[in-house]
């Protein structure tokens, strides 16, 4: 099996002007959570250093929220039905039936996320998604593992490029310490 069988990226799935106005918005925001991993969300900095916005787990006050959460959804999703219709066909049936978490990611300096794959018991996940909003950090890089040579592939960050791929344990990956400045990104799973 190639990495790039699964491995689906979308150049210009967002626009940069609404790039721009995204980031803008986000550094105004103070509800940044800490990241957590596993079932209970446990907060472990030695796995995982990185501040997320939810999108789709929110109270409602904030119409700017609900706004860019409905919208990026929207993009998402077109883009995991995309998915659907270019893989499945060719590599055997999956279905996906909505987005169940959708995030705003923040790696300031220092943050990081070790190798892991996005499916659980507590939380099964079918597919996931990343879309990069910036590229102007040091570090920070997304990796995959690639099973054929055991190596690690380097996802270059281009703004408004989404990537999709199974969330099974078949496709670990990583974002590496962002050494300088802050990295942005917004993070989707679909069931």
């Amino acid at each position: 099996m190639d990495l790039n069988d699964f491995l689906e990226v979308f150049d210009n799935a967002l626009p940069l002007e609404n790039i721009a106005t995204i980031i803008k918005w986000v550094n105004t925001q103070s509800e940044f959570e800490l990241g957590g991993i596993g079932k209970d969300c446990t907060i472990d900095k030695n796995i995982r250093d990185v501040q997320i916005l939810p999108l789709n787990h929110y109270d409602g006050t904030s119409k700017t929220r609900i706004h860019w959460g409905n919208y990026l959804n929207f993009i998402i999703w077109n883009g995991m039905k995309m998915y659907e219709h270019r893989k499945c066909p060719i590599h055997g049936g999956i279905s996906i039936e909505c987005i169940n978490e959708l995030s705003i990611l923040k790696y300031e300096t220092g943050g990081f996320y070790s190798i892991h794959s996005d499916h659980f018991g507590a939380r099964p996940r079918t597919l996931s998604a990343i879309m990069f909003l910036n590229n102007d950090y040091e570090g920070g890089h997304l990796e995959f593992y690639d099973p054929s040579n055991k190596l690690m592939r380097d996802i270059e960050p281009v703004p408004g490029r989404l990537i999709i791929w199974p969330s099974n344990f078949m496709y670990k990956h990583k974002v590496t310490p962002v050494t300088k400045g802050k990295r942005f990104s917004i993070v989707a799973w679909a069931i």
